[in-house]
């Protein structure tokens, strides 16, 4: 009787465990848990992707599921770093009952190929496959074969056959992906359709008569609006599984407080009477993540669950993708190199901005300007000065706008570093920005490079007249190459 009441109480959690059974639900479907979320995302990130999620879910007094996972995530990528596809691998293992009496692990694969309508729009399609494993512990169940005259001995033997409650069966997964992003990979928006247990198996102990059934997962997100410096993306999740349907909708807030360190802070409104609320930080390699989801009904053993705490640590390592229109860039530049060097900024009716980035060197009161043939002295100052201004400036455009100083006559910057130029000068329509290449000696590698900076800028959507080309040679032997930003406004 004692081990009939204890199967009883496997079979009620086994009902609960089953409803989830294939795959679990992450709340933080939104970035931490890609393969969990569509198989797709394999072909939609430029990266190599390591996560690792813990998710406790209570199902009644003492009693929950625990959810482990692990996720590894290789692009494939062509010569210039153009995504084809990417390879996926997971492994899962969750416990349920008390002590963890139900057991399931699995290990799953996963394929996807990435299809390119435009420089900005894609598709991604992704198919996955895994086995999975579910035991009962029966370390943790007592039979009336350990009951003697003298009590309870637990080196005896339970006398049970619990071979019969071992479940094994693969799991057939696939989902399609539209997204949109900028050239810096940055995601603008998404549209996700994936489908799990399309095999429909069976994990029934007693017939062969339980089927998982299909589950149906439909995801959302966009970049909507801003709010002074936060970007905000509502989100939305659909599932359907037999005739069970949940449904989440919500906003994630985003921050940059600089290039490589990010808030994020989200909440969502759940059909299943919850509220999810979640914490992202994120550095250049690394995001750490923690979501709770807050019943506010009751609830019970085979109803839904109560309180969701949910953890996630990532590891990213991004491939910086080559500029789609660098060679483009390139020859048009050369062709109106001479025009572009010439500083035809009128400054009669502009005010430098002093974001005083650069201290003044001795002797430099006068500058010297190669022009073709013709050496022209410039007589400092080429813009009025006017500290006063500084506050236009915040703390993260100082922090952009730094000069910075040129090795081994190489002017490299990162496309990301252009994009947020590019933004900055939407949020100022009032604001010019004069690109100031000061030189050793004249140097034509050089100067291609500041100008190709100024057509991708162009490029991003800022209008030709709001940016000036200069260049000046340095008269100062110790001073080195560098390049300035210079602001200009009415």
């Amino acid at each position: 009787m004692l081990i009939f009441k204890k199967i009883i109480g496997i079979f009620c959690v086994f009902c609960v465990f089953s409803a989830q059974a294939q795959t679990p639900i992450f709340s933080q479907y939104y970035e931490p848990s890609p393969l969990f979320s569509n198989p797709a995302w394999v072909a939609a990130k430029s990266q190599i992707f390591v996560g690792t999620n813990f998710r406790r879910e209570q199902i009644g007094v003492r009693q929950g599921i625990s959810s482990a996972a692990f996720e590894l995530m290789m692009p494939f990528l062509e010569a210039n770093n153009k995504r084809i596809g990417g390879f996926g691998l997971a492994f899962l293992t969750e416990t349920a009952g008390k002590g963890g009496l139900l057991r399931q692990n699995a290990l799953i694969g996963n394929l996807a190929y990435n299809l390119d309508f435009s420089d900005y729009d894609h598709l991604a399609f992704g198919l996955q496959g895994g086995y999975f494993f579910r035991r009962i512990n029966p370390d943790l169940l007592t039979s009336e074969s350990q009951y003697t005259i003298n009590g309870f001995d637990a080196n005896l033997p339970l006398n049970e056959n619990f071979a019969a409650f071992q479940s094994d069966f693969p799991q057939v997964n696939t989902g399609f992906l539209w997204y949109g992003e900028d050239e810096q990979d940055k995601l603008f928006y998404y549209l996700s359709l994936a489908a799990y247990s399309l095999n429909k198996p069976t994990t029934t102990w007693f017939a062969d008569v339980n089927r998982i059934p299909w589950l149906l997962q439909v995801a959302g997100e966009m970049n909507a609006f801003g709010y002074n410096e936060w970007l905000f993306y509502p989100t939305f999740r659909y599932v359907s599984q037999a005739n069970k349907q949940n449904l989440s909708l919500g906003t994630i807030g985003r921050r940059d407080f600089s290039k490589d360190t990010k808030l994020g802070v989200g909440i969502w409104f759940n059909t299943n009477k919850k509220i999810i609320s979640s914490i992202d930080i994120v550095t250049k390699n690394y995001q750490f993540s923690v979501s709770y989801d807050l019943a506010f009904a009751n609830r019970n053993v085979l109803g839904q669950t109560n309180s969701v705490l949910e953890l996630s640590l990532l590891w990213k390592k991004p491939f910086e993708r080559k500029s789609k229109n660098s060679e483009k860039i390139i020859k048009k530049t050369k062709k109106n190199r001479k025009n572009l060097s010439k500083d035809t900024t009128k400054t009669e009716n502009l005010v430098r901005i002093d974001t005083n980035f650069r201290k003044k060197e001795v002797g430099e009161a006068n500058r010297v300007e190669q022009r073709g043939k013709i050496k022209v002295i410039i007589r400092e100052p080429l813009e009025i000065i006017a500290p006063k201004d500084r506050k236009n400036l915040s703390e993260t455009e100082k922090e952009l706008l730094k000069s910075m100083e040129i090795a081994n006559n190489n002017l490299k910057i990162s496309e990301d570093k252009i994009y947020q130029i590019a933004q900055m000068l939407f949020q100022h329509p009032d604001w010019k920005l004069k690109i100031l290449l000061y030189q050793k000696q004249s140097d034509t590698q050089m100067q291609e490079q500041a100008d190709a900076i100024r057509e991708q800028l162009i490029l991003l959507g800022v209008e030709p007249e709001r940016l000036v080309r200069q260049n000046l040679l340095i008269e100062n032997p110790a001073q080195k190459s560098s390049l300035e930003w210079v602001l200009l406004r009415k």
